[in-house]
């Protein structure tokens, strides 16, 4: 049997279903004095064939439907990205008025100078320690009597212990900034 437009009279329009938009055809009967009526059968907005035609006619609905839905769903990315982008520029504007406002401040300026003293206190201390500590891991060399020998493995021990403490120091800051550089991807 061939689907003629007095058989598939359809109706496309938006139904939400479950919140989610979906196309339904109406249920229309052959004009043309046919004893057989031509029954859709649907469910919960999902195209079923035609019950007495072949599905010419379901076909062209459910293309129609995609096409609904592509477009609808194009649009949804659409309005999330632009939502994104405008939460991150609210998030960026009200960082950058805050941080100008508190540049301006004169307590805020001598808090950073207090804070950046204490670390460079701290380093120095540290970067004291560690010396101290190559400097007496390293008269272990005292012990040899060729002075050129023990001359060279005291410097050797020294830089060995001081480069590892760096290079120890080294790592752990990539991998702090490797998680932190995570953290942001995700």
């Amino acid at each position: 049997m061939i689907v003629t437009l007095m058989c598939a009279n359809f109706v496309i329009g938006n139904i939400y279903v479950s919140g989610t938009p979906s196309v339904k055809a109406v249920l229309y009967h052959r004009d043309s004095g046919s004893i057989i009526p031509c029954r859709w059968i649907t469910s919960d907005g999902i195209y079923k064939k035609c019950g007495n035609c072949n599905q010419t006619a379901y076909l062209k609905a459910k293309e129609k439907y995609d096409t609904q839905r592509e477009k609808l769903a194009d649009r949804y990315k659409a309005k999330t990205a632009l939502y994104e982008a405008l939460m991150f520029l609210l998030i960026w504007y009200s960082v950058l008025t805050t941080l100008f406002q508190m540049i301006w401040s004169k307590i805020f300026i001598s808090d950073c100078v207090i804070f950046f003293d204490t670390i460079a206190a701290f380093i120095q201390h540290i970067t004291g320690w560690i010396i101290l500590a190559g400097k007496n891991v390293a008269q272990i060399s005292d012990g040899i009597s060729n002075p050129v020998v023990a001359g060279i493995i005291y410097w050797l021990i020294r830089i060995l212990i001081c480069g590892g403490c760096l290079v120890g120091v080294g790592i752990l800051l990539a991998f702090i900034g490797i998680k932190i550089a995570g953290l942001y991807k995700k």
